[in-house]
C-alpha cells in the first residue's frame, strides 16, 4: 500500500487510543482533545505493538490484517459510544482556578499565541522533511529495534534473538545475533506496524511513529496544561519549552532510539499521577499506571523509573516531619547491608533481586556494582552546563527548585494546596537521585566519559521534570496574584474608609 498504507496504519491506532480515552473523558473541557489525542497516540501505539507480538506468538507470523480488524472493530464501537454519549447532558470534571496573564492585553497574547504557534509549525516541517528522507541512522536502530523488525519483514519468519556467545555455540543458525537480546520485544514491533503495511521493508515508514510522537508530545503538553488551568498561552509556552530542547529535536529527526518513547510513556504516567494527587479522580490514577507499566515493555530501565513512584505516593500521606523518619530507617537499613553484607530473594519467575553495599542485582536490569569512578563529575557537568543539548534548561531547573524551596520555606504558595506538592517534589527527587547515583555510583560512569548516555537518560525525564517545573511556577505567580489583589482591595477599602 506504500506510504499512504503506513500512514493509515498509524493513524488507526492513533485513533484507536484516542477514542478509547475520550470515553473516559466525556467532559468538554478545554484541552481535553489535545490531552486525548497526545495520549492516545501514545497508547495506542504501544497497544499496537503488544497486539503484534500476542499475533506472533499464537501464529508463528507477522500479518497486518489481524491487528487492523482488532483496531477497526474496536475503534468503531467506541467511536459510536463516544457518538451516543456527546447526545447526553455534559458534566465538567474537576478542575482549578485558571492561570491568567494579567499584565498581558488579550491583543498581546493572540500575537504571542500566533508567533508560537508559527514557530512550532516550522520545527514540526523541519522534522517531517528529515524523517520523511532519512534512513535509519541511530545505532540502536541498526542494533537492535530496527534490527529485529526488519529480519522478521525481509526472512518472512519470526525468528529468535540471542547474545552473540549463544548464537556461536547454537548447534543450527535459525537465531540472529543481537548484543542487546536481553532488550524488550514490544519496540521492534511498533517498528514493524507502519512498515508491515507500507508491504515492504521501507526506512522512512519505520521512521514514521516518530514524527507522530513529537506531535502527540505537544498535544500531551498542551492539553494536561490546559486541564491543569494554565492559559492557552501558558500551555503553549510549555509546548515550546519542550519543542525547543535540542536534544529532542536530534531525537525525533533521527527516529530510531526509544529514549524518545520512555520520554513521553514516563512523562504521561507522571502528569496523571500528579493529576490523581491533586483531584483524587480514579479516571487518572488509571492512566497514571497503565502509563508506568507500559515503561517496563519499552526499555529495561523502566523497570527502575516506575519504582521513583514509590516515594512520591508516600509523600501523599508523609509529612514533611515524617521524612526525618524515613531518612532515619534508610540510614538504619545502610548499617544493616554493612552489618550482615546484604540480602536477596529469587524473584518467582523474574530472577535474582539482591543489594548489599556494593552491588545491586534486579530482575531484567542484571548486576549493578556501585563504585566511584574518577573524572565523571566534569564529564556529566560539560554536558549538561557547557555543551548546547539542553540550552538553559538545566540552569532553569535548578532555578525552579531554588524557588520552590524559598516559597515552600517562606511564601504562601503552597499553604492552601495539598498534598499533591509534595508527591511531585519526592517523584523529582527520586528522578534526580536516580539519575546521579546511575553515572557517579554505578559502571554507567563510563557511558559519561565516552558521552554516549547522559543526555539519552536525563531526556526520558525531561517531559515530567519540565511539567513539574511548570505547575512550581504556575503555583508561585496565582499565589502572587491573589496576594496583589488582596493588597489592592485591602488598599481601596482603607482609602474609602478615609474618604468617607
Amino acid at each position: 500500500m506504500g506510504i499512504a498504507g503506513a500512514c493509515l496504519a498509524v493513524g488507526l491506532s492513533w485513533w484507536a487510543g484516542a477514542i478509547a480515552l475520550a470515553l473516559a473523558w466525556p467532559e468538554r473541557r478545554p484541552g481535553r482533545w489535545a490531552f486525548v489525542l497526545g495520549y492516545g497516540y501514545i497508547a495506542g501505539m504501544i497497544a499496537t505493538g503488544l497486539l503484534l507480538r500476542m499475533q506472533a506468538a499464537l501464529t508463528g507470523s507477522l500479518n497486518p490484517l489481524v491487528p487492523t480488524v482488532v483496531l477497526g472493530a474496536g475503534s468503531a464501537a467506541a467511536t459510536f459510544l463516544a457518538w451516543r454519549s456527546s447526545r447526553g447532558p455534559r458534566v465538567g470534571g474537576a478542575g482549578p482556578v485558571g492561570v491568567s496573564h494579567p499584565h498581558v492585553s488579550p491583543l498581546a497574547a493572540r500575537v504571542l499565541v500566533a508567533a508560537l504557534l508559527a514557530w512550532l509549525a516550522l520545527r514540526f516541517g523541519t522534522w517531517l522533511i528529515e524523517v520523511s528522507h532519512r534512513g535509519i541512522y541511530p545505532w540502536d536502530a541498526w542494533t537492535t529495534w530496527a534490527y529485529r523488525a526488519r529480519a522478521w519483514i525481509q526472512a518472512g519468519e519470526l525468528a529468535a534473538f540471542v547474545s552473540p556467545e549463544a548464537w556461536l555455540a547454537a548447534p543450527t543458525g535459525t537465531a540472529y545475533a543481537a548484543a542487546a537480546s536481553q532488550y524488550p520485544l514490544t519496540p521492534s514491533y511498533m517498528v514493524a506496524w507502519p512498515v508491515l503495511a507500507y508491504g515492504s521493508w521501507n526506512e522512512p515508514a519505520a521512521n514514521l511513529p516518530w514524527l507522530g510522537l513529537a506531535l502527540a508530545l505537544g498535544l500531551t503538553m498542551y492539553g494536561q496544561a490546559r486541564l491543569w488551568g494554565a492559559s492557552a498561552l501558558s500551555a503553549l509556552v510549555g509546548v515550546w519549552l519542550l519543542g525547543s530542547l535540542p536534544i529532542l529535536g536530534s531525537h525525533v529527526a533521527l527516529a530510531g532510539y526509544f529514549d524518545l518513547w520512555m520520554a513521553a510513556t514516563l512523562g504521561c504516567a507522571f502528569v496523571s499521577f500528579l493529576r490523581w494527587s491533586r483531584w483524587r479522580e480514579t479516571r487518572d490514577a488509571v492512566v497514571a499506571a497503565a502509563m508506568a507499566a507500559a515503561c517496563l515493555l519499552l526499555k529495561n530501565e523502566g523497570t527502575v523509573w516506575v519504582l521513583f513512584f514509590l516515594p512520591a505516593v508516600l509523600a501523599l500521606w508523609v509529612t514533611w516531619r515524617g521524612w526525618l523518619t524515613v531518612v532515619v530507617i534508610a540510614a538504619v537499613g545502610l548499617a544493616l547491608l554493612g552489618v550482615t553484607g546484604g540480602f536477596g530473594f529469587d524473584w518467582p519467575g523474574g530472577g535474582r533481586v539482591a543489594i548489599s553495599l556494593d552491588r545491586l542485582d534486579l530482575p531484567r536490569i542484571g548486576v549493578i556494582e556501585f563504585g566511584v569512578e574518577p573524572g565523571v563529575l566534569g564529564a556529566v557537568a560539560v554536558h549538561l552546563f557547557v555543551f548546547d543539548s539542553w540550552h538553559l534548561a538545566v540552569y532553569a531547573f535548578l532555578g525552579t527548585l531554588v524557588l520552590y524551596a524559598s516559597t515552600s520555606l517562606w511564601g504562601q504558595a503552597w499553604r492552601s494546596e495539598g498534598a499533591w506538592h509534595r508527591a511531585g517534589l519526592a517523584w523529582v527527587l527520586s528522578a534526580v537521585a536516580g539519575f546521579l547515583v546511575l553515572f557517579f555510583l554505578t559502571g554507567a560512569s563510563e557511558w559519561a566519559r565516552r558521552g554516549t548516555s547522559v543526555n539519552r537518560i536525563l531526556l526520558q525525564f525531561a517531559p515530567a521534570l519540565l511539567f513539574w517545573s511548570l505547575t512550581v511556577w504556575w503555583t508561585v505567580l496565582e499565589s502572587m496574584g491573589r496576594g496583589a489583589a488582596a493588597s489592592g482591595a485591602t488598599g481601596g477599602d482603607s482609602h474609602s474608609a478615609q474618604s468617607a
